[in-house]
């Protein structure tokens, strides 16, 4: 039977201490399939995937099998069905005095043959920023480009109905 294709996914995990260094979190990342079964088909086999627990070493980075990082069924193997498919990934994170140090689960592919850094693909927490001008000192066209750029999705809080931008959702700077 040919194995299926994999790829790799490292990362390490650490917070600050009260003096500003960063130190390594304790825990353990769950990989887990998203789909209930993955077909083999050319293999005549069915691959029921399972979760994968990976624990953080001393350095706060994944660690499996004597090795940083660890190697996952790849999400784009065309011998597979479905493809394009998703793990999700969760946290059960500490910080070195054993507090749980919150995080989101996200969701990862894995395409076969690379290395994906969780640092690099994990998402970040939606923004819109926070824009601090001063109104008297720009043109009207500059401001109405920033007042675009900067403000919230069509449909949010600081819309009104007929669907302008709401100006005082920006913080104005200023005397």
């Amino acid at each position: 039977m040919v194995a299926p294709l994999t790829g790799t996914v490292v990362g390490t995990f650490l917070t600050t201490n009260r003096k500003g260094a960063s130190v390594p979190l304790s825990g353990v990342v769950t990989f887990t399939p998203t789909p209930a079964v993955v077909l083999a088909p050319g293999q005549s086999a069915t691959y029921l995937p399972a979760a994968v627990c990976v624990p953080l070493d001393a350095t706060g980075s994944l660690f499996r099998d004597g090795s940083a990082g660890v190697v996952l069924v790849a999400t784009n193997d065309s011998s597979l069905n479905p493809t394009a498919w998703t793990y999700k990934v969760s946290f059960a994170l500490f910080d070195p005095a054993g507090n749980v140090v919150p995080y989101a689960s996200f969701g990862v592919a894995v395409p076969s043959g690379t290395t994906v850094d969780l640092a690099s693909v994990a998402p970040a927490s939606p923004s819109v920023g926070v824009l601090t001008y001063e109104p008297a000192g720009l043109s009207a066209t500059t401001q109405a480009a920033l007042n675009a750029t900067y403000a919230p999705a069509t449909g949010s809080p600081n819309y009104d109905a007929a669907g302008d931008a709401l100006v005082n959702a920006l913080i104005f700077g200023g005397k």
